[in-house]
């Protein structure tokens, strides 16, 4: 490569990166500090060879506190029940994919998967990613005001989340609360296609340590929601 096609590579690289860096802010409110841990964020294993899952695990976390922390302060005369499943709500799966296309993330996604994108599988972990990397680049202040401006901020919005009542693993831990007794999910089969680089999870819920549901998915949350849904079934709630 001769001195004048190294100038326009790196201008282009540049063009690249401001560009990356501007569309941060724009999702986030804040300019980055250290873009590498938003770039990892966003780049999928069929790029990198390497997963996110440890800023999933950390978005996780930090999209759960402060959306309980809002709704605490929302409905100050709703008890645990309603708040818990609520919260279970907002952070669902299904929201979170809907809520990652609606910002326009996916777009943003660095990967080599030539058209085989599942949503199930990607869209609401780059969610939680992305969380992840704003939390430790920017503090846990930042990720409240994401958690406010994307998944709080339309009160209209949110009034349909709350009216909504399909959560069947909400209902299941409301459920159990009347009930007085345990409620708990387990892995019990993992395997993983590596041709079509998609993950099946099997769990099963007990409630006072008898099984009451099973059920399989492509990630841990539809795996739940589909031995909850099967539960409810049982039970009849």
């Amino acid at each position: 490569m001769n001195i004048l096609s190294k100038i326009k590579q790196w201008f282009s690289d540049k063009r690249k990166s401001d560009s990356f860096a501007l569309s941060v802010k724009d999702l986030t409110g804040y300019p980055p500090k250290d873009i590498s841990l938003y770039r990892r964020a966003l780049t999928h294993r069929s790029v990198s060879g390497k997963s996110n899952e440890r800023l999933e695990f950390l978005g996780d976390a930090a999209l759960s506190l402060t959306v309980a922390e809002q709704l605490y302060e929302l409905f100050p005369d709703q008890q645990e029940g309603f708040l818990t499943k609520n919260r279970s709500k907002l952070v669902c799966r299904e929201h979170l994919n809907e809520l990652t296309h609606k910002m326009k993330l996916d777009e943003l996604l660095i990967h080599n998967l030539h058209g085989k994108k599942n949503t199930k599988d990607i869209y609401g972990n780059l969610l939680e990613a992305f969380v992840g990397a704003l939390y430790l680049d920017q503090g846990i202040d930042a990720v409240r005001a994401f958690t406010k401006r994307w998944l709080l901020g339309n009160q209209k919005h949110l009034q349909q989340i709350v009216r909504n009542d399909k959560n069947y693993k909400s209902r299941l831990y409301e459920y159990s609360q009347s009930v007085h007794e345990p409620l708990r999910f387990e892995l019990t089969k993992h395997q993983y296609n590596k041709e079509k680089d998609q993950h099946t999870y099997w769990y099963v819920v007990y409630l006072n340590e008898q099984p009451i549901g099973e059920g399989a998915g492509t990630n841990r949350r539809e795996a739940e929601a589909t031995a909850s849904r099967k539960a409810c079934q049982k039970l009849g709630i």
